[in-house]
């Protein structure tokens, strides 16, 4: 168990945010919940991995918005998308960041999302969410094309001669 991963624990499914092994506890976070679980609850049974979104769900880049705000739902469409099923933000104070999505939902790029934020006031902000065409897990992703790049070896001309015309010439010049 790391944190980013996505466990069933009490018949739900919650999101490892930190694992201290001096302590040997993990915290858990489900529907904005915080508890704390033995750090061997996965060897134990009492507790299972579901997946680890961060290298096996492909992710989109979300829109800055206010610090203060936070991500309460995305939509597709009409309906909104279940928390720690259909998407997860693994660092709910980062703003903007990655905004990683079940590989279920069959996105493609050009597809595009809503991201509701609330701030503390409870003020709702909607901005758009779109599927970026490197949308791939990241151990997936290859890097783009990259421009042709011809490497030149330059190696050190040899110590020009000096003689004492060439300094005499050099000094009137300078004068």
């Amino acid at each position: 168990m790391d944190p980013g991963d996505l466990i069933r624990w009490r018949g739900q499914i919650w999101l490892v945010c930190k694992v201290d092994p001096e302590l040997a506890i993990a915290i858990v976070e489900s529907e904005r919940n915080m508890e704390v679980i033995p750090s061997e609850a996965e060897s134990s049974g009492e507790c299972q991995v579901w997946c680890k979104p961060s290298q096996q769900w492909p992710s989109a880049p979300l829109p800055f918005r206010a610090m203060s705000s936070r991500l309460v739902a995305i939509r597709r469409g009409v309906g909104d998308l279940v928390r720690f099923q259909d998407w997860v933000k693994l660092d709910d104070f980062q703003i903007g960041g990655a905004l990683f999505l079940n590989p279920i939902l069959n996105l493609h790029y050009g597809d595009r999302l809503t991201a509701i934020f609330a701030d503390p006031n409870g003020n709702r902000m909607a901005l758009p969410v779109d599927i970026p065409r490197n949308f791939r897990p990241l151990p997936l992703r290859r890097p783009e094309p990259a421009h042709t790049v011809t490497t030149v070896i330059v190696e050190p001309s040899p110590e020009p001669k000096t003689t004492p015309k060439l300094f005499a010439r050099l000094r009137k010049r300078n004068e």
